[in-house]
Parts: structure tokens; sequence; C-alpha cells
């Protein structure tokens, strides 16, 4: 089942996966600029914006560890 996520949000953390390639950076990453700490990946306001709202963190969380959300 795939996660419910916004396109730009699956973009953003598809292909910083890919780049990195590791999930746990781009997850450590995404929390600290939640926090306004940068940590090497340079998520865009939207998809930090979106995260911090609700469980959205959570849901990009799972997204990203069950494979992308394969279709």
């Amino acid at each position: 089942m795939m996660t419910d996520l916004p396109h730009f949000v699956q973009n953003e953390l598809t292909g910083f996966t890919r780049i990195h390639n590791d999930d746990a950076r781009v997850i450590a990453s995404l929390y600290y600029a939640m926090q306004e700490r940068k940590q090497g990946v340079p998520f865009s306001k939207a998809t930090i914006n979106w995260c911090s709202h609700e469980d959205n963190l959570y849901s990009a969380v799972k997204f990203l560890m069950e494979g992308e959300g394969e279709a």
C-alpha cells in the first residue's frame, strides 16, 4: 500500500535517497531540517513545512522504509 504523500515530497525524498543511497541519513537530515539545523541534505521549505504538520514526518519515514511506495 502506498503512503499518501504529495508528489513534491515523494519526488524530493526519492531523489535524495538515490543520491545519498542511505535512508538513515535522509531521515536524520529531514528531522534536523525541521528543527532548522542543516545536515547536508537541502530539503525544500515546502517539504519541511509539510512534514512539520500532524503525523506527516511519520508518513515520510514510512514512505522511505517501505521502498518509496513501489508501484
